[in-house]
């Protein structure tokens, strides 16, 4: 595909009709944790619509709000950044319905540099997952959790759809949790470089700064 704006893999999925609404909904809980000042959608027809489905949980099924819509043809590019590193543990996507729904969605991490479509469509992805057609069902795509364990940013790349000329989305949930890694890091740091009894405050100072 020719995008003038911007320069294998498992299919399972789980159905989640059994478990609490409530804690289900608790689960899916890391939009909390986006960054949607920098969060970028290329081929979005209008600008900033990928805010509209990254929503809690609760709101996946609401058809009054706005969807992310592509442009001039079917593919969408998204970079979520995460505001803390999180685990991802499960994704969701509830498509527009009929053949305006994405078939296949490839997942990348912590590589800002593929938000390009040049770019990413000849790049490997951690996870490509096949998507399923329906918009009446709650499923559940688990990642390969492994994999997934030091999120900074997040890449979903949706190739196809089922056959329209666009590709509508309607909600994209995100399941997992913050991780302490990078607070734990530092941490180590600290005490693997103990200052001497000599130190003064201002010599301290410094030091955390180039930490």
């Amino acid at each position: 595909m020719t995008h003038p704006h911007g320069s294998c893999c498992g299919s399972s999925h789980e159905h989640s009709h059994d478990e609490p609404q409530d804690t289900l909904g608790e689960q899916w809980s890391l939009y909390r944790y986006v960054d949607f000042d920098k969060a970028t959608c290329l081929n979005e027809l209008e600008n900033n619509s990928i805010r509209n489905v990254l929503r809690p949980f609760h709101l996946r099924y609401d058809t009054s709000l706005p969807v992310l819509t592509s442009a001039v043809d079917e593919q969408l590019l998204l970079w979520i950044p995460f505001t803390q590193m999180v685990k991802l543990k499960a994704f969701s996507v509830v498509g527009g319905g009929e053949d305006t729904s994405p078939s296949q969605v490839k997942l990348f991490t912590n590589n800002e540099q593929l938000l390009d479509f040049s770019l990413v469509q000849g790049a490997t992805p951690v996870q490509t997952v096949q998507l399923a057609q329906t918009t009446s069902e709650w499923i559940e795509y688990p990642t390969k959790y492994t994999k997934f364990q030091n999120v900074l940013s997040l890449i979903m790349f949706f190739p196809t759809n089922f056959g329209s000329e666009r590709t509508v989305i309607q909600y994209i949930g995100l399941k997992g949790e913050v991780t302490n890694y990078r607070r734990e890091a530092v941490q180590t740091v600290y005490e693997a470089r103990p200052m001497s009894k000599g130190t003064t405050s201002e010599e301290w100072t410094n030091f955390r700064a180039v930490q």
